[in-house]
């Protein structure tokens, strides 16, 4: 069977290599400590910023094999062969792009982050998919950049679920919403909490739950503007994948649309029924682990979920055990007896077509 992974994250080592010289002194910088960790020194956000650095979260503390895999698309080939994964999308790294980021310098980290993933999608175009980081601080520049990439070989864009406190059906974004249905371009939304007008506060939030909270609520409060907020009538079109969520949520999400739509006048200006957005309009990546992925399938739907593994993040199919071996919890998936084949082959690659449409030409 087929497996297409639609969501992992990279740094490649060049990944700062292509910002313009006024830039250069502000680029983030990796450092490796001597216990055997990485840190990830970020530049400032905006002027007089003086907040300490955080970690980067996606190589924080694991293993040298999983670290390797982060930096090297050669080594991640390798273990993509080990899990039986054809292809593979690139997300960028997360935490030094953020929209509170003054915008020159947003744009200037966007294009070069975009750069060295163009350049893996290039040397290996029959294994990788690319998603374009947007510096949608700047519109004119998001939709530059969005066509630079496109035309270049990158089959999505990539837009962090907060947007500085917009919703996400603040006007500010529809001329992006209004490219990517034009040139029949789906959009990644990837969940993110610790930035400035996060959903819940951030200094509310801890490891290790910061993520089973934040993430679940970034997305909440993106999915409802979306729909209650016109731009799925004005572009029927459109395709999301919400990314690291999971989805066995979603029939209590469901639930909560159809009382909404039936309690509250306000809620019936959508052009039809909320529920049915989300069938038509959004992409889940699942756990093959959630207990409750044979009811969804069976009780709602199997046709908008798709396999995402995390890599190299210790959660999923990236996960390492304790003597640095990739364990292979594809096939986790493959030997439930909850889901039918189909709902299996829906998740492992049928439904990354669907929502890739057009974008994929091999």
């Amino acid at each position: 069977m087929r497996i297409i992974d639609l969501d992992t994250h990279i740094g490649p080592r060049d990944q700062w290599d292509y910002l313009p010289d006024e830039f250069r002194t502000m680029r983030p910088i990796q450092v490796f400590d001597r216990l055997g960790r990485t840190v990830l020194v970020n530049p400032p956000r905006s002027r007089g910023d003086a907040r300490p650095q955080r970690r980067e979260s996606a190589t924080f503390e694991l293993k040298k094999t999983a670290t390797d895999g982060y930096f090297d698309p050669e080594v991640r080939l390798k273990d993509m062969d080990k899990l039986g994964i054809e292809l593979q999308m690139l997300n960028p790294r997360l935490s030094p792009i953020c929209y509170e980021i003054e915008p020159k310098l947003g744009v200037a980290l966007c294009r070069s982050t975009n750069q060295s993933i163009g350049n893996i999608l290039k040397k290996h175009p029959d294994r990788f998919l690319g998603a374009a980081i947007l510096p949608t601080q700047d519109i004119g520049a998001s939709l530059e950049e969005a066509n630079r990439c496109m035309e270049t070989g990158f089959h999505s864009l990539f837009i962090k679920t907060n947007q500085g406190g917009k919703n996400l059906d603040d006007y500010d974004f529809w001329p992006i919403y209004d490219y990517a249905e034009k040139n029949d371009i789906p959009i990644i939304l990837h969940p993110t909490n610790l930035d400035k007008g996060s959903v819940t506060q951030p200094g509310r939030l801890r490891s290790p739950w910061s993520q089973t909270a934040g993430f679940l609520a970034e997305y909440l409060v993106s999915l409802c503007p979306l729909i209650f907020g016109g731009v799925l009538d004005a572009y029927p079109k459109l395709r999301f994948c919400l990314q690291e969520g999971g989805a066995t949520w979603i029939p209590w999400f469901l639930d909560r649309l159809s009382n909404t739509y039936d309690s509250d006048e306000k809620a019936r200006k959508t052009a039809k029924h909320p529920t049915e957005y989300m069938d038509s309009n959004f992409f889940f990546t699942i756990e093959p682990s959630e207990r409750a992925l044979g009811y969804l399938c069976e009780h709602v739907s199997s046709k908008n979920l798709m396999l995402g593994s995390d890599y190299p993040h210790p959660d999923i199919t990236g996960r390492f055990d304790p003597n640095g071996e990739l364990s292979n919890t594809i096939k986790l998936l493959m030997i439930r007896e909850d889901l039918s084949q189909q709902a299996k082959e829906d998740i492992a690659y049928k439904n990354a077509l669907r929502f890739l449409g057009s974008q994929l030409k091999n």
